[in-house]
């Protein structure tokens, strides 16, 4: 069952939450955010970046107009205790904002690795998007992703091999992910 909690001026981001035991597992009730472009997405994967390891939102009751701020409560793993939670996406919804997110690299799981990383990330409009692995020179190692995709929610997963399939050495990379003009980069570290 999804409940709504808040809506933002634009319309374009409803927040509340979901306690249905077909939407989730195992069935506990948790956060949820709606977008046009992407649906009913939980809260706790969207912005698990954002979160302290154990730490989980339980509901989202209120959103900022601008849709940047979400208000809610949740299991605050320092502490031990349910709290409120005031949780600052860095996304601001508004027309008025000068160039809206193409892309947004939500997670990255687990870094550093040993055998496998996963990236999830956010498209908002359709078009070529990239994804490339840089070593610390500047060089790129490995192209993840090339290409045109849909609007929604994407997951490419790394093995940590080069383009030509040899296995990189134990160190930090750069993780790019390029849309629209538009450049995100993360650090992503390999254990040996």
């Amino acid at each position: 069952m999804y409940e709504p909690g808040d809506i933002s001026s634009e319309g374009n981001l409803v927040v509340g939450r979901a306690s249905n035991n077909d939407f989730i597992y195992p069935p506990h009730q948790v956060a949820v955010l709606w977008r046009p472009w992407t649906g009913i997405e939980k809260l706790n994967d969207t912005y698990a970046d954002l979160l302290q390891d154990g730490s989980s939102l339980s509901t989202a009751s209120a959103v900022s107009p601008d849709g940047r701020y979400i208000v809610g409560q949740g299991y605050n793993a320092a502490t031990g205790r349910n709290e409120a939670y005031l949780l600052d996406t860095g996304i601001s919804t508004a027309v008025e904002e000068a160039a809206p997110v193409a892309v947004r690299l939500v997670s990255l799981w687990p870094n550093p690795f040993r055998e496998a990383a996963h990236m999830r990330f956010q498209v908002a409009v359709p078009g070529r998007v990239r994804l490339v692995v840089y070593d610390l020179l500047g060089r790129s190692v490995r192209t993840l992703l090339e290409g045109p995709l849909a609007p929604g929610m994407h997951e490419v997963v790394w093995d940590g091999r080069s383009d030509a399939g040899v296995r990189l050495p134990a160190g930090l990379y750069l993780l790019r992910l390029e849309a629209d003009g538009q450049t995100q980069t993360r650090t992503i570290t390999i254990v040996r």
